[in-house]
């Protein structure tokens, strides 16, 4: 799954004529990866744990 984040940032920079490192596209798989999580909890949440 990182390898193709890695590329989809990348793309998106390049589609944006942002030129980015790869600390830059490491920082937004992390933030993203801390959004898709807090997104699961959230979810897990309101219907609660599966017995």
């Amino acid at each position: 799954m990182i390898p193709l984040q890695i590329r989809m940032v990348f793309g998106s920079s390049e589609a944006h004529a942002v030129e980015l490192d790869q600390g830059h596209s490491n920082e937004f798989i992390a933030a993203a990866g801390l959004d898709l999580t807090s997104q699961y909890l959230e979810l897990r949440g309101q219907h609660g744990s599966p017995a």
